[in-house]
């Protein structure tokens, strides 16, 4: 079967009436066995940005003001080239690509943007493989706030005045630094 041809409008911003608005557009060709990688590639090809300098998220609209749907995976990109083959009319659902410039750096280290939460809990932007290599991207907003000079202070302070105040009620009081002063 024949590739899609679907719009994307970028650089723009959602509005209150859940418009897509003041908007740059551009055409892709989508083939019907597209991935959300590949999707992402081809997206951030065609709008010359570098996929490790930049995020985006994908989203449509199947009726005009209604609900966002986002793409975000390979289900549901498929679900989304079914859709567009149903429609002849090139300018319904076009895809609105909103693009965040990020830090990325190899595996297993912080690259920031904007996104989903994962499974530990730590807001994920996008996961994907380039160049065999997996880039996992997070939030400048999901990174765990680092303790003030003050707070560090004073869980040391504490620490070296109790450093057994986290033991269990089963063991001895003789272990306890606060029991054993008050005794």
């Amino acid at each position: 079967m024949d590739p899609v041809s679907v719009l994307v409008y970028y650089d723009g911003e959602w509005n209150h009436t859940r418009s897509y608005a003041d908007y740059e557009n551009v055409g892709i060709i989508l083939p019907l066995d597209c991935t959300y990688v590949k999707l992402v590639e081809i997206i951030l090809k065609v709008l010359k940005r570098d996929h490790l300098q930049h995020s985006i998220k994908i989203q449509y609209q199947v009726m005009e003001n209604g609900p966002l749907i986002e793409i975000c995976s390979d289900s549901s990109v498929y679900f989304y080239i079914q859709v567009k083959k149903t429609e002849s009319n090139l300018t319904k659902f076009p895809l609105c690509v909103d693009v965040e410039k990020v830090v990325c750096i190899e595996k297993n280290q912080i690259c920031l943007g904007n996104g989903v939460t994962g499974e530990d809990n730590i807001e994920q932007s996008q996961e994907f493989r380039m160049d065999n290599s997996l880039y996992d991207c997070f939030s400048i907003s999901s990174i765990p706030k680092l303790p003030s000079i003050e707070e560090m202070g004073t869980a040391i302070c504490e620490y070296v005045a109790f450093p057994n105040q986290d033991i269990d009620d089963n063991e001895s009081d003789m272990n306890n630094p606060k029991r054993v002063a008050e005794e």
